[in-house]
């Protein structure tokens, strides 16, 4: 980090006179006609419009940084432009808060709001008001170089700003203890702007690697990402891994080499070094984790409830009970529980072949022998679609289960393959079976 007033730092005040004295200067007058607004309390009020022959000095150790005060609407952004020659003399631009910062000083991260500190001509810098009230913000000009002065301008104005609009669906995700909880899917459309950074948690099974990616336009808000290995890490700020370029879209990968489960947190936020902007848009995509968003739940094998004629599957195989086929069905999830995203599929599998099935969906638990098999879920119920299976048995849903199955975010729902069995040699002699069951927690 550039380290502010640097010659008086090192007490060398007469090496800058000197140094002032052989550089090229603008042409600045004593004072301009804002004088004197040299500190926080003696700053200026300006409104919207451009602001010429202004002049910032520095020089023999004594820096007269200029400050004015800009009041921003609720849901507006401020743009200042501050318009010199760097040659002249390198002039910075930094945003207070005096309610936070009322000395309006401090160059240190958290000090400012946002700041403009480049090493060429012009600063442009940008601050969004997100709140429900106008709020006053400080601009403090200073002159950087060991020079006397720089003449500038300033081109102030306030729009409404992109950044205060609505939050997305994982809110309030604003610290490491509110983390959202993801599975592997694609999540469009979130959002993050300074000062509301976004955390999301997701279990990562022993071997398996994670790919986080974040995806956004980089011109329109600089965002970076981080992965923690555990919540205790991320409290202390500890990331295993980040991704902090300045170009668009963000990558991490991680293995997780544990010997166990653990539940990791990533971390998406807003650059504050970003002066275009305080906020994004962006997408997030999340592979690899090894976590089921689909829950196996009531299999066949008599673990979870008798078969209605003795026809339990081998035990631990995950099936329904046993077809007459001599083992049981077996159904399974893809894309994720993201209601948003709206991609979950069912795939039944070691069903009858070329034969119609059905997922149904219910809202509780049971254990009932229905059929051949084990219904395992209670009203209220859905008959979601009528599946058919191919030459191997297989089938999958094509048709939108969020829709069809009235899935609202944060409900709990439960699934089975009921498929026929026909021909009169059922196990029951009942011509159709259940697959075992799957539970689904829904995500927004």
């Amino acid at each position: 980090m550039r380290l502010s007033h640097l010659p008086e730092a090192l007490g060398i005040g007469a090496l800058c006179a000197t140094m002032a004295a052989s550089v090229a200067s603008a042409q600045c007058p004593a004072a301009d006609g804002f004088e004197p607004n040299n500190d926080c309390l003696s700053a200026v009020a300006l409104a919207n419009g451009t602001y010429n022959t202004l002049t910032v000095e520095g020089t023999g150790g004594v820096y007269n940084d200029d400050f004015y005060s800009v009041s921003i609407p609720a849901g507006e952004e401020l743009t200042v432009d501050c318009l010199f020659l760097n040659a002249s003399g390198d002039v910075d631009v930094y945003f207070y808060d005096p309610l936070t910062s009322p000395n309006c000083g401090g160059e240190a991260a958290g000090d400012y709001l946002v700041r403009g500190f480049t090493a060429t001509d012009n600063e442009h810098v940008v601050w969004s008001n997100t709140g429900a009230t106008p709020l006053t913000v400080i601009v403090r000009v200073e002159l950087y170089s060991a020079v006397a002065c720089n003449d500038y301008s300033l081109v102030i104005a306030t729009a409404p700003s992109p950044c205060a609009g609505p939050d997305d669906s994982y809110e309030d995700n604003d610290d490491c203890a509110s983390a959202a909880p993801m599975v592997d899917g694609t999540y469009p459309g979130l959002f993050t702007v300074d000062g509301d950074e976004d955390y999301y948690e997701v279990t990562v099974a022993d071997q398996d690697t994670i790919i986080v990616d974040i995806l956004f336009t980089d011109a329109s808000g600089d965002l970076d990402l981080e992965l923690y290995e555990s919540q205790a890490d991320c409290v202390v700020d500890a990331p295993i891994i980040g991704s902090y370029g300045v170009a668009d879209n963000e990558s991490v990968t991680y293995t997780n080499l544990t010997g166990s489960s653990v539940t990791m947190v990533i971390h998406v936020y807003h650059w504050t070094g970003d002066t275009a902007s305080i906020c994004n848009t962006y997408d997030m995509v999340i592979s690899g984790s090894g976590g089921s968003f689909a829950t196996p739940i009531c299999f066949g094998d008599g673990s979870s409830a008798a078969c209605p004629c003795f026809n339990e599957s081998t035990l631990g195989a995950g099936e329904g009970c046993k077809s007459s086929l001599g083992y049981g069905a077996i159904l399974t999830a893809s894309g994720s529980a993201s209601v948003g995203a709206d991609d979950i599929a069912f795939t039944v599998s070691q069903a009858r072949a070329n034969q119609p099935s059905m997922l149904v969906q219910g809202s509780t638990l049971i254990s009932v022998p229905f059929k051949d098999g084990v219904l395992c879920m209670g009203n209220p119920t859905e008959r979601v679609e009528v599946v058919f299976t191919d030459a191997t048995g297989t089938g999958t849903t094509v048709g939108s289960v969020i829709t069809n199955g009235n899935v609202l975010p944060g409900s709990t729902l439960h699934y089975q393959q009921w498929y026929r069995d026909p021909g009169g040699v059922s196990p029951c002699g009942n011509g159709s079976n259940f697959s075992n069951g799957l539970t689904v927690v829904y995500l927004p």
